[in-house]
C-alpha cells in the first residue's frame, strides 16, 4: 500500500526533472542559433558598409555551432528525434520487442559512454588558445562530455511506460558501465583479425537494423573498429568529430532552416502556392500540378523535404480529396513532389554534400536547377497522363494576366530570397553561409514586421526547433567524418576505384553505378546519411574518371532521394499518409509512377551533362 504513493513521487519528480531539463536544452539550443545569427550577420556588416573585416566572427561561429551540435546529443533524446529505422518492431512479439529495446538502450548508453571517455581525455590534451578569440582551444570541445552526462537523464528517465521500462533502461545501463568499467580500466580492447572498414560496417548495420539511432550505431562501430585494430586512439576520433563538425560552411544549414520555418509560418507559402496556383490550375490535374509547383518553388526558399510534406499535406490534400481525386493518389503527388527541395537551391543535402566532398556550393546551387525543373516537368507530365486516365478534376476557368501579374508581385518578395541566394553566391558577393543569414533575417523582417503574421512566441518556436534540427544535421556530419576516415585509412575507396577502373564502364557507365547505389542505401537510410557514408566512397572514383564534381553531386542525390519515396524507410510517404491517416501500402503504390519520372530525369542528366552544367557556363 505504500509503494503506490512512492512511486507517484518518484515518477512527478522524474517527469519534472526531465521536463525542466528540456526546456532548459532548448532554451540554450535557442541562445545558440542567436549567437550564430548575430555573430555571422556582424561579420557581413563590418565587410560590406564598414569595408573591415572581423577576423573573429567566423571562429566564434563555427565554435557556437560545434556547441549546437553537442545539444543535439540532448535534444535528439527529446521526443525521439535522433534518426533510426525500426524494421523488425512490428515483426516481434512483445517479449522480443521488450529484449530489442535492452539491446537498444545498451547500444546508446555505451556508445555515450565512450564518448564521454574519449572527449574528457581529448580535452585534457588540447593546449594553446585560439588566435582570433584569445581563449582556450579546450572551451570548444568543453560541453561534449558536459552533455554526455545530461543526456542520460533522458536516456533512462524519458517516456517510462511502467516499471518494467525502468527495469530494462537501469538494466541496459548497469551492463553498458560495466563494459565500459571492464575497457576503460582495464585498458585494453579485444582484438579481432578483422578488416576495421569490414568490422565497421558489420556492427553498424547490426545496429541501426535493430533500430538503435543512426548517430549512435556510427559512434559505437568507429570507436569499436578504430580501438581493436590500434588504428586511431579514441581522443583522435573525437577530434575527427570536432573538425567534421566544426567547418563554416555547415553554418548555413540553421540559417536556411531558420528561413524555411519562418517563410512558412510568415505566410509566405502562402503566397508561392496562389501563385503556383494561377499557373496551372486551369489544366486537367491543376490541383495535383499546383502541388507540384508549390515544392518547386517552395524547394528554393525552404530546402527540406520534410517541411514541405508536412505542410503541402495539411494544406492541400483535403482540398484535393474534396475536388475528387484519390487520397493514396494525393498523398503520392505531395510526397513525391517534395523531393524537389533537395534538389533545388538552397537544399540542406547540397550543403551536406559540398562539406563532405568539397565542391563549391555556388555551383552546385546552380547545377541543381535544371534538374529540379526537369523532374518536376516529368512529374507534371505523370499528373497530366493520370489525371485524364481517371477522370480527375478537368480544370477551372482561366486566370487573367492581372490575377497572375497581382499572384507573382504577392510572392515576390520571397522569389527574392531565391534570386538572392543563388545570385549572391555565384557572383561572388556572398559565402553561402552569409547568404543564408541574410536571408533569415529577411524572412524575420517579411513574415514579423511587414505581413505581420506571427509574434515572439512564434518566432521563438520556429527559431528553437530550426536549432534542433540543425544541431541534429550537424551531429551526423560530425560522428560520420571518423567513420569515414576509418573506410579511407582502410583503402576502400581505392579498392573501389580499382573494381572501377577494371569495369571500364566510362563515365555515363559510371554514374549510373553510382545511382543505383545510391538508390539502395537511400531505401534504408536518410538521405543526409547515405550521401554522409557513400560520398567519401564514390568520390575518387569521380575524379579518377574526370566527372564533373557538380554534375556527381547532383546524381548522387538524385539516386538517394528516390529512398524517401521507397519502402522500407520511404519518410516522406510515411510523413504524408500519417498526417492525411491513409495507410503507406497505398500510398506506395501510387508513388510507383512518380519513382520511375525521377529514373528518367537520372538518366536524361547522365546522357545530358549539360543539363547541370550548361546554366554555370553561361553564367560564367
Amino acid at each position: 500500500m505504500t509503494t503506490e504513493p512512492g512511486r507517484n513521487v518518484f515518477s512527478k519528480a522524474l517527469e519534472v526533472s526531465i521536463s525542466s531539463t528540456e526546456k532548459i536544452t532548448k532554451c540554450f539550443s535557442f541562445l545558440l542559433l542567436v549567437l550564430i545569427s548575430a555573430t555571422v550577420l556582424a561579420g557581413v556588416i563590418s565587410r560590406y558598409i564598414f569595408n573591415s573585416a572581423l577576423t573573429w566572427t567566423e571562429e566564434l561561429a563555427a565554435w557556437t555551432f560545434f556547441w549546437l551540435i553537442c545539444m543535439a546529443i540532448i535534444n535528439g533524446h527529446i521526443g525521439n528525434n535522433h534518426i533510426s529505422i525500426d524494421l523488425l518492431n512490428n515483426y516481434l512479439p512483445r517479449s522480443g520487442q521488450k529484449l530489442k529495446q535492452l539491446v537498444v538502450t545498451v547500444i546508446v548508453c555505451f556508445s555515450t559512454l565512450m564518448l564521454l571517455s574519449a572527449s574528457w581525455e581529448f580535452l585534457n590534451l588540447i593546449g594553446g588558445k585560439n588566435v582570433s578569440l584569445g581563449i582556450s582551444n579546450a572551451i570548444k570541445v568543453a560541453p561534449l562530455p558536459i552533455v554526455c552526462i545530461i543526456s542520460f537523464i533522458f536516456i533512462l528517465g524519458q517516456k517510462l511506460e511502467g516499471i518494467s521500462d525502468l527495469l530494462i533502461r537501469l538494466c541496459a545501463f548497469v551492463v553498458s558501465l560495466s563494459m565500459w568499467i571492464l575497457i576503460d580500466y582495464g585498458d585494453s580492447f579485444p582484438q579481432y583479425d578483422v578488416q576495421p572498414s569490414l568490422m565497421m560496417a558489420i556492427i553498424f548495420v547490426i545496429c541501426i537494423a535493430l533500430g538503435a539511432p543512426i548517430s549512435f550505431s556510427m559512434i559505437l562501430a568507429t570507436f569499436t573498429a578504430t580501438a581493436s585494430a590500434d588504428l586511431l586512439p579514441p581522443p583522435a576520433v573525437v577530434q575527427n568529430m570536432v573538425a567534421g563538425g566544426g567547418k563554416f560552411i555547415l553554418l548555413a544549414i540553421p540559417f536556411f532552416l531558420s528561413a524555411g520555418y519562418l517563410m512558412n509560418i510568415g505566410g509566405l507559402s502562402n503566397r508561392m502556392l496562389d501563385f503556383a496556383s494561377t499557373l496551372v490550375s486551369q489544366y486537367r490535374g491543376g490541383l495535383a500540378k499546383v502541388n507540384i509547383i508549390n515544392s518547386l518553388l517552395i524547394g528554393g526558399i525552404s530546402g527540406s523535404s520534410g517541411a514541405d510534406a508536412a505542410s503541402t499535406t495539411k494544406v492541400l490534400v483535403p482540398e484535393m480529396e474534396k475536388r475528387g481525386y484519390d487520397a493514396a493518389f494525393s498523398c503520392a503527388v505531395t510526397a513525391s513532389s517534395a523531393v524537389l527541395p533537395n534538389i533545388i537551391p538552397p537544399a540542406i543535402t547540397m550543403l551536406v554534400l559540398a562539406s563532405v566532398a568539397d565542391i563549391s556550393i555556388a555551383k552546385l546551387f546552380v547545377a541543381g536547377l535544371g534538374p529540379g525543373l526537369l523532374i518536376a516537368i516529368l512529374m507534371l507530365v505523370v499528373v497530366q497522363i493520370m489525371a485524364k486516365r481517371r477522370g480527375y478534376e478537368s480544370g477551372t476557368e482561366k486566370c487573367t494576366a492581372k490575377q497572375r501579374l497581382k499572384a507573382f508581385l504577392h510572392a515576390f518578395p520571397a522569389l527574392l530570397l531565391v534570386i538572392w541566394i543563388i545570385g549572391g553566391i555565384r557572383f561572388g558577393i556572398v559565402t553561402a553561409t552569409e547568404a543564408g543569414v541574410v536571408g533569415m533575417i529577411w524572412a524575420v523582417f517579411l513574415g514579423a514586421a511587414v505581413y505581420r503574421e506571427y509574434g515572439l512566441k512564434d518566432l521563438y518556436t520556429a527559431l528553437t526547433e530550426s536549432a534542433v534540427d540543425a544541431g541534429l544535421i550537424g551531429f551526423l556530419i560530425a560522428v560520420s567524418t571518423p567513420f569515414a576516415w576509418v573506410m579511407i585509412a582502410d583503402q576502400v575507396p581505392q579498392q573501389i576505384v580499382s573494381w572501377a577502373a577494371n569495369m571500364n564502364l566510362g563515365q555515363s557507365g559510371f554514374l549510373i553505378v553510382i545511382s543505383c547505389c545510391m538508390l539502395v542505401l537511400g531505401t534504408f537510410m536518410d538521405v543526409s546519411v547515405t550521401i554522409l557514408i557513400a560520398v567519401p566512397l564514390f568520390l575518387p572514383l569521380a575524379k579518377m574518371t574526370g566527372i564533373d564534381l557538380s554534375l556527381f553531386g547532383i546524381v548522387v542525390i538524385l539516386g538517394a532521394i528516390m529512398g524517401n519515396i521507397t519502402p522500407p524507410v520511404g519518410i516522406l510517404v510515411f510523413i504524408s499518409s500519417s498526417i492525411a491517416r491513409i495507410p503507406p501500402s497505398k500510398v506506395f503504390v501510387e508513388v510507383l509512377p512518380f519513382l520511375l519520372s525521377i529514373m528518367v530525369g537520372i538518366l536524361m542528366v547522365i546522357y545530358n551533362e549539360w543539363i547541370c552544367t550548361g546554366l554555370w557556363t553561361l553564367l560564367n
